[in-house]
């Protein structure tokens, strides 16, 4: 919960000071329910563009992958149309906003490992340039058909 309060506030105030936002960007499924979900997920969801995004925050050294709880893909109410890792170093008071990958692409291309229920995204499917997000979420739907587990 702590990594994805952190996370959470960066977010919001890179995305206020770097992106020319119409609208501010606002957590989803709201702020209320979020505290309650990261006892049991980790990230959270973001109304950004018109479109979902989830951030999986990790403080992990290694970020050549990283894993997506299935419930942020699966699950219709929380499946999103893009998902950004994020890099939280606790010990250098830093956090590195990874890039982002698509639903679409996350179903095509990750490991799932279905006894832990975590998606294992590699490096290579990561778009690492931020600023893109508003280009990529106009072009088409990302996310793809969710269907109820």
């Amino acid at each position: 919960a702590y990594l994805n309060r952190l996370c959470l506030n960066a977010f919001l105030q890179w995305s206020q000071e770097n992106l020319n936002l119409k609208t501010p960007a606002s957590a989803f499924p709201n702020e209320e329910v979020l505290p309650m979900l990261w006892e049991f997920l980790t990230g959270f969801g973001i109304n950004l563009y018109g479109k979902r995004l989830v951030l999986i925050p990790s403080d992990a050294i290694d970020m050549a992958d990283f894993a997506v709880p299935q419930e942020w893909v699966d699950i219709p109410n929380l499946a999103a149309d893009y998902y950004l890792p994020v890099q939280i170093d606790l010990e250098n008071h830093s956090i590195h906003f990874w890039g982002f990958v698509s639903r679409r692409t996350l179903k095509a291309k990750a490991d799932f490992d279905s006894i832990y229920r975590l998606y294992y995204v590699e490096e290579d499917w990561v778009i690492p340039n931020l600023e893109m997000l508003e280009s990529a979420s106009n072009f088409c739907d990302e996310k793809g058909q969710v269907v109820p587990l």
